[in-house]
């Protein structure tokens, strides 16, 4: 599979990504590693998961709380497992550089994943690289359905 190329279809990307393991197969040149510096340093704001992404009581951040939870089994009380999954997964996640703005420079990032319940999903996570500074740092993280995980790979 090393030898696929940068135009891989999403056809043929989606049929490669269940290997050995069950493993998330991406290109190595779409990689996270590969397309966000310095990724392998990554800032993870734990506060993104425990006073957002995975608090029901949220505004905004209550119905990706509620889907956390429903789907893979995410919640506040094991928001640490949801946050070691994504940074072990993130090197070899799909990666894409969405621009700079007066802030600096943004990324994001398209994981599989497996929770506790054993269903998967596609967890889309943002990074920015302030303007100044080189470690990346996690901006927003939520569940996408497969059609804007694949939307977002082919875009």
């Amino acid at each position: 599979m090393n030898g696929l190329v940068d135009s891989i279809s999403y056809e043929e990307w989606l049929s490669s990504i269940h290997q050995k393991n069950n493993k998330f197969y991406v290109p190595e040149s779409k990689r996270a590693s590969n397309v966000i510096p310095n990724i392998e340093r990554a800032i993870f704001v734990d506060q993104k998961l425990t006073n957002y992404a995975l608090d029901k009581n949220h505004k905004s951040g209550g119905p990706k709380a509620i889907l956390f939870d429903e789907l893979l089994g995410y919640n506040l009380s094991n928001w640490q497992e949801l946050k070691n999954n994504i940074l072990k997964e993130l090197p070899n996640s799909f990666a894409k550089y969405k621009g700079t703005d007066n802030y600096g420079d943004r990324y994001e990032s398209i994981i599989k994943l497996k929770g506790p319940t054993g269903r998967e999903a596609y967890v889309l996570t943002s990074w920015m690289i302030r303007k100044g500074e080189s470690t990346p740092r996690l901006t927003t993280v939520y569940i996408v359905d497969e059609n804007k995980a694949k939307n977002k790979m082919e875009g």
